[in-house]
């Protein structure tokens, strides 16, 4: 669990926003940008960027979990870079308009996870070094994938240099910190809770957030289709539509997925694992705030306003990580509830999201200047304002 979430961390910081940018470069109608050109680029930033980071993390990892052992630190580092390779394919696809394919290829991956644990298990190899190489080896499945569906051909690749992806990157700080305060908003509580609890906590609690997750899969997916819809007309008409249906479909789904929580906490893992019920419900009902939030900050993305969505993001992680260290420390001569407190900080930020969206009191920054080949039209950005009462 620490394993994997130190590897989202360090897959999102090794994209550098371009997994947020990259939906709306590519849907807009006067972009130039194409697979052909992106390609090259995706391949150094993964030497350039991923490599490093994806070093970083596995330390990161040998020091919050206390292993030594080279094989699981190595294969955590290549577990992180083929996500990040993967998160790009995929996010290239939600930009073309693939959506059905983009979430078929997040598919494979758990599958073959799946699959090949309960074949090591049954053969009494598994372990967390195989886990992590077969979610290596699902995610490069993945990179070919997205490659074959994008329609890319490696005799049409286009010259690229590195200032060109220097230029990507400029426009994309803004969502990489958005990116950067989501993900520790969604995996920052279990890195927290293995640092001040056990290996047994840290798995009750997953198993709870990774259940309480079940609400979380149509807003999700959801997501990429607004910021294409917005990006492509320019303007937020359409924005309470989206969420009155997604916020109401979430509300349906976490009732299930509590429902489907009590079946599996208390009938299926039992023991132990019955005291994270009180997390799951409670983040099955963060859930609905959640899915709220996520309309208004795709549709930052879709207008090109990355900063107003990296501020929301980055002071709710901020205050996360702020409210989870006095909660953390001994009270009365135990842990004062650390699940659920820090279930609560995890979702601590949506709220202020619900009211920094697009059409709230946070002024958007100024627009970057986009590079050559990737400029948004003038007309479309002053658009930006013209709808918000929705």
């Amino acid at each position: 669990m620490i394993a994997i979430s130190m590897s989202s961390v360090t897959t999102l910081i090794g994209a550098l926003g371009l997994t947020s940018t990259l939906r709306t470069l590519f849907a807009h109608a006067d972009h130039r940008l194409t697979v052909e050109a992106f390609a090259p680029l995706g391949a150094r930033l993964l030497l350039s960027a991923g490599v490093p980071l994806a070093a970083i993390g596995a330390v990161g990892v040998g020091l919050v979990s206390g292993t030594r052992n080279p094989a699981l630190l190595a294969t955590t580092a290549a577990f992180s870079i083929t996500a990040l390779g993967a998160a790009l394919g995929r996010e290239t696809l939600h930009g073309l308009g693939h959506h059905a394919a983009a979430v078929a290829s997040d598919l494979f991956p758990p599958l073959l996870q799946l699959v090949g644990s309960t074949l090591l298990w049954r053969a009494g190899d598994l372990s967390v070094t195989s886990v992590l190489a077969l979610g290596a080896l699902g995610y490069a499945g993945q990179i070919c994938f997205c490659l074959w569906k994008s329609g890319f051909a490696w005799s049409r690749r286009q010259a690229t240099s590195w200032g060109q992806l220097r230029g990507l990157i400029i426009i994309s700080l803004p969502a990489m910190l958005a990116g950067v305060g989501n993900i520790v908003m969604w995996k920052g509580d279990r890195l927290i809770l293995g640092t001040v609890s056990t290996n047994a906590e840290v798995g009750i609690y997953g198993t709870a957030a990774s259940l309480a997750d079940l609400a979380w899969i149509v807003p999700s997916a959801a997501s990429a289709i607004l910021i294409r819809r917005v990006a492509s007309v320019g303007n937020l008409s359409s924005l309470s539509h989206w969420r009155r249906r997604y916020v109401s479909i979430t509300a349906v789904l976490a009732i299930g997925a509590a429902g489907i929580s009590f079946l599996v906490m208390h009938y299926v893992l039992g023991g132990e694992f019955v005291r994270g019920l009180p997390a799951a419900y409670l983040l099955c009902g963060a859930s609905v705030l959640l899915a709220s939030s996520n309309i208004d900050l795709s549709a930052c993305q879709g207008l090109g306003d990355f900063r107003s969505g990296s501020i929301v993001t980055s002071t709710g992680a901020c205050a996360m990580v702020i409210a989870a260290i006095p909660l953390s420390l001994p009270v009365r001569g135990h842990r004062l509830c650390e699940r659920q407190r820090l279930g609560i900080c995890r979702h601590g930020h949506i709220r202020a999201s619900a009211r920094s969206g697009p059409h709230s009191a946070v002024a958007p920054g100024p627009r970057r200047a986009w590079p050559r080949g990737m400029k948004i039209s003038s007309s479309r950005a002053a658009t930006q304002h013209s709808e918000t009462a929705v």
